[in-house]
C-alpha cells in the first residue's frame, strides 16, 4: 500500500466537491489506517459540537 502525502486543511477547504455536509460526513465515518483505507471510525473520538468546529475552521481557509 503506498502512502499518498497527506493534504493540507487549506487544500482541502478549496476544492471544488468539498462542502460542510461532505466534511462532516468524512469526519464523523472514516478513519484511515496502514491496513485498510478506508474503514469506518469505530468509536467516535468527536463530539456533535467538535466536529461541527472542525469543520467550520477548515472551511474559514477557503480563498474566495
Amino acid at each position: 500500500l503506498r502512502q499518498l502525502p497527506t493534504p493540507s486543511f487549506e487544500e482541502i477547504a478549496n476544492r471544488a466537491d468539498v462542502t460542510q455536509q461532505s466534511l462532516q460526513r468524512f469526519i464523523s465515518t472514516t478513519h484511515w489506517d496502514n491496513k485498510t483505507v478506508p474503514m469506518t471510525m469505530p468509536d467516535q473520538m468527536l463530539t456533535k459540537q467538535e466536529t461541527t468546529a472542525v469543520v467550520r475552521y477548515i472551511l474559514s481557509l477557503r480563498k474566495h
